[in-house]
This record gives C-alpha cells, structure tokens and sequence, in this order.
C-alpha cells in the first residue's frame, strides 16, 4: 500500500522537535519571576500561525512585581534557547524518517518558521539528510494556515499533493495541509492537544510505534472517503 504515498512533508516546531514546550517553559519562567501566570490557553490560538504571542502584554497585566521591560526580551530568549538546546526530537520521528527514506519516500519540511530557524536545528541533530526540500514561512508571501507553504514544497520534491502526507501538530498546519490537497496526520502537543483542528484531519495521539504501513493505512482510507 506504500506506493500510494509519493511525499511526507513535516511541519517542524511541535512536530519534529517540540520547540513549543521549551517556548512556553521558558514564558512560564519569566512570568513566574514576575508573580503571574500563564497557561497552554493563552498560547495554543497564535501556535502555527504567523502571528506572535502578544506574551510581555498578557504580563503585563498579569505581574504583580515590577517588570524590567529593558531586559525582558533577552531573559526569555535565554532561557528558551537553554530549554530547546536540550531538546530531541519527538518520539517516533527518528524512525519515521528512516523507514520512509529506505522506502524511497521523499520527505520535506514546511514550516512557519523562518528558514534559517528550521535549518540550524535539523543540521544540529543531523537530519538534514532526509528532507528533499526545506521551507520556511520567509520563503513564501504568505504563511499557513495558506496552503502556499505545502504546494511548494510538494512541487520542490516533484509530489502530486494527493498522493502526500503532512504530518503537524497546530490547527493552523492543519488547515493549510487539507487545503493543499494532502492527507494530514495531526499529532498534537501537550499543549495543543484541545485545539480546534480541521475536520479533515486524521488525529492520532503520538507517532511513537507508528510505521509507514499505518500511515499508509490512513491515506488510503482518506482518499477512499474523498472519491466516494
């Protein structure tokens, strides 16, 4: 049944390196620091979109010591720099990448991130060699949830979007992989575990264990669905 996948495309943060909690770990330090308070709530709407967590406002509100606004920044960037650098990638994915790559699968990354983000990560933990093809949000004129992102990276590894995989973890990866035409795989965080993602997509709680002969099971009930 593999042969009905031409492509797996990954989004990146929260999917292949969960970059996402090492983010909230390291709001959770600055607020904390500042007697306040933030929850998976107040982040989950901005995760895999384009626009920014509006984090020093909620603090704002929220602190209840003084807040040095001239360091703040710069105490965040250090500690979620600190919580990704010890960060692997997320259970599943190693083998994933492997089993496809020997399969003779092509696979690639689209992910609203900057480039430069995506490839100083996968370079550190020595993957860069599974993906076909590589996009960042600066890549395109518009991010997801505009399908844009997807397209290009399907047509730079020469795979018709029907017959391809996306595999995120955010409803707005969601919505742009279901409208580029592929099967999406959602596999949620613990943080964005109770977001509102496309009725399309397949959810699935971990890829840890999951093969490429799953997966492919998926795809096929999905186009099966979709030509009845």
């Amino acid at each position: 049944m593999n042969h009905d996948i031409q492509a797996i495309i990954f989004d990146f943060d929260g999917t292949i390196l969960n970059t996402e909690a090492a983010e909230f770990m390291a709001l959770h330090e600055v607020f904390t620091a500042h007697g306040a308070h933030i929850s998976h709530d107040d982040v989950v709407p901005y995760i895999g979109g384009e626009i920014e967590i509006p984090w020093v406002d909620i603090l704002t509100e929220r602190a209840t010591s003084p807040i040095h606004h001239a360091t703040l920044h710069t105490t965040k960037i250090h500690a979620a720099r600190r919580h990704v650098e010890s960060l692997t990638p997320r259970a599943g994915i190693l083998d994933l990448l492997a089993e496809a790559q020997a399969a003779g699968i092509v696979m690639g990354i689209a992910s609203n991130a900057p480039r430069n983000w995506v490839d100083g990560h996968i370079n550190r933990l020595g993957i860069r060699h599974y993906f076909g093809a590589i996009r960042g949000v600066d890549d395109v004129s518009v991010g997801k949830p505009h399908p844009g992102l997807y397209l290009d990276v399907c047509r730079l590894v020469g795979a018709d979007p029907d017959h391809s995989i996306a595999i995120e973890d955010s409803a707005p990866g969601a919505a742009a992989a279901v409208a580029a035409g592929l099967t999406c795989i959602a596999c949620p965080t613990q943080i964005t575990r109770h977001a509102d993602f496309h009725p399309a997509a397949i959810r699935i709680d971990t890829l840890d264990g999951m093969k490429l002969h799953d997966l492919a099971t998926l795809h096929h009930q999905r186009l099966t669905a979709t030509r009845r």
